[in-house]
Order: C-alpha cells, then sequence, then structure tokens
C-alpha cells in the first residue's frame, strides 16, 4: 500500500484544496487512520469510517463533498471510491449519520454524569428531565 499525504492530494487537485483549505488537517487525519490501520491489524475501511465520522472531522470533510465544490473536489473523491469515501454531501450524510455524534445537551441537573453512560439515549433515561 502506498501512503498518500495531503500534500500529494493537494499537488493533484490544487483547486480543490484551494477551496477547502481549511480541510486539510481533518482530511491528514482520516488518511493517518487508513493508511495506519493495516500495519496494526485494523481493518482499514472501518478506521477510515471512524475518522471521517468523529467529531471535528466529518466538517473539514464536508467542502470536499459540498456541491460548490464538485468539479474541482470530485476527481480527487473519485480516487477514493476505492476505500468508500462518499461522493456526495448525502453519501457523507448516509455515511456518517446524524445519530452518530451525540448532540449538545442543556441540563439543570446537579448531579454527576458517571462515565459508565456512554449514548445520548442512556442520558436520557438516567436524567429524563434534561429532554423534557
Amino acid at each position: 500500500t502506498t501512503v498518500v499525504t495531503v500534500t500529494e492530494l493537494g499537488q493533484g487537485w490544487p483547486d480543490c484544496f484551494a477551496a477547502c483549505d481549511g480541510s486539510c488537517e481533518g482530511l491528514s487525519t482520516v488518511l493517518d487512520a487508513y493508511f495506519g490501520a493495516t500495519p496494526q491489524g485494523l481493518n482499514a475501511t472501518e478506521e477510515l469510517k471512524k475518522a471521517l465520522c468523529a467529531a471535528g472531522t466529518k466538517e473539514p470533510f464536508a467542502c470536499f463533498v459540498d456541491s460548490t465544490n464538485q468539479e474541482a473536489c470530485s476527481p480527487m473523491l473519485r480516487s477514493g471510491t476505492q476505500f468508500g469515501i462518499p461522493q456526495d454531501a448525502s453519501q457523507l450524510e448516509t455515511y456518517c449519520p446524524q445519530d452518530e455524534a451525540d448532540p449538545p445537551v442543556t441540563c439543570t441537573s446537579n448531579s454527576a454524569i458517571p462515565t459508565t453512560v456512554q449514548t445520548v439515549a442512556e442520558f436520557a433515561q438516567q436524567w429524563p428531565d434534561c429532554f423534557a
């Protein structure tokens, strides 16, 4: 497997990276997850998805699939189809459903949140008045 860097991608698709210059760090995180997975014996495609859908990465990546950048970025995205990279905004939403991310929660309870609560649903069961 050849490791690809953000710099190499930027050289190949300069118009895309000019349009999405704030997205390089997020893309770097995704590439590191993908190319770092195999030597560790992990499923590279799964690691790529985890990294792409993680908070702080999905938003910058959204620039690449935004319809206003389609002409500049679609050739780069097509090069990632073999890795399961979303090709447009709707595919990104399917790939990374919104409910996978925990939405911000406002709660007036002074109770401490135990570290065993892992999902918003568990949080809602523990503190139903926060969701009333």
